[in-house]
């Protein structure tokens, strides 16, 4: 299987870097190619100041990423916060087993038209009681069709504890084109009972992704 392979310098506390090396197959599903998108990217590198309470730990899994991709953002989640992370997305699309620096990642496939259902690869489905749920959901680069902000919201409530000291941390590029489904996500959200404690923009410069300005 032909491999790219990638490097991020991802920004921590007090402004040091670490650098993630990602080994990414040419794979391609939902019509899109594995790569790491611009999103992503951005929140990886915010997520070192985000209000998040003390760092998850409990429970079966801690923090989830549904769409990982290359799983960059759940992988620095799993460094940052030296706890275990669970990688979603689409098969064929499931990240690596990761370990490194008291942090781990398991990758498991999460059909968001089904988001109860979670299996874990190389382990079971996961009982969809609130000791299995996620503390921290994330997600990046999630929402480009109309029918993604039910689909996620919905995979949210299913995997996410019901407690006040839960997140789900999305991150989306700001394009005309999908303001409606942002819009239509975050009221979906508020029906659902969560409480939106921060948002805030980044303009992105890097070359790779030319100028994006993200949410």
């Amino acid at each position: 299987m032909t491999t790219n392979y990638e490097e991020h310098l991802i920004t921590t506390t007090g402004g040091d870097k670490i650098r993630i090396s990602l080994s990414v197959p040419l794979l391609r599903a939902d019509n899109l190619g594995l790569i790491t998108w611009g999103g992503a990217y951005v929140l990886a590198n915010i997520l070192h100041r985000l209000p998040i309470p003390d760092p998850p730990t409990d429970g079966l899994l801690p923090v989830l990423e549904l769409g990982a991709g290359t799983g960059l953002v759940g992988i620095t989640a799993a460094i940052l916060w030296k706890t275990r992370v669970v990688l979603t997305d689409l098969e064929p699309i499931v990240p690596d087993l990761f370990l490194e620096r008291g942090g781990s990642a398991l990758s498991g496939t999460l059909d968001w038209n089904e988001p109860r259902r979670l299996l874990i690869v190389g382990g079971a489905d996961t009982a969809n009681d609130e000791l299995n749920k996620a503390s921290v959901i994330l997600c990046a680069d999630t929402m480009y069709t109309e029918e993604h902000p039910g689909l996620i919201s919905q995979t949210i409530f299913a995997q996410l504890k019901r407690r006040p000291t839960s997140r789900a941390v999305a991150c989306y590029p700001m394009r005309v084109a999908y303001l409606d489904a942002m819009r239509e996500f975050y009221e979906r959200m508020e029906e659902g009972g969560m409480i939106l404690v921060e948002e805030g923009r980044e303009e992105l410069l890097d070359e790779r992704w030319m100028s994006q300005v993200v949410q």
